[in-house]
């Protein structure tokens, strides 16, 4: 991931992702990633929305 997360960050980035799964939360946050938002969908899983600003 990390080559990933720098190449965004040079290209001056900002990722979003969802995340479907509460105990990966805590591993997108190591890598710079906050929870932006999270819904219950009806008949479906809990979504986590993630994003992580572009470092300075």
């Amino acid at each position: 991931m990390r080559p990933m997360l720098d190449r965004c960050d040079a290209d001056r980035l900002a990722i979003t992702l969802m995340c479907t799964k509460e105990r990966n939360v805590g591993f997108y946050r190591q890598f710079g990633f906050d929870v932006t938002s999270d819904v219950e969908l009806p008949n479906g899983p809990r979504l986590w929305h993630m994003r992580r600003a572009v470092a300075s």
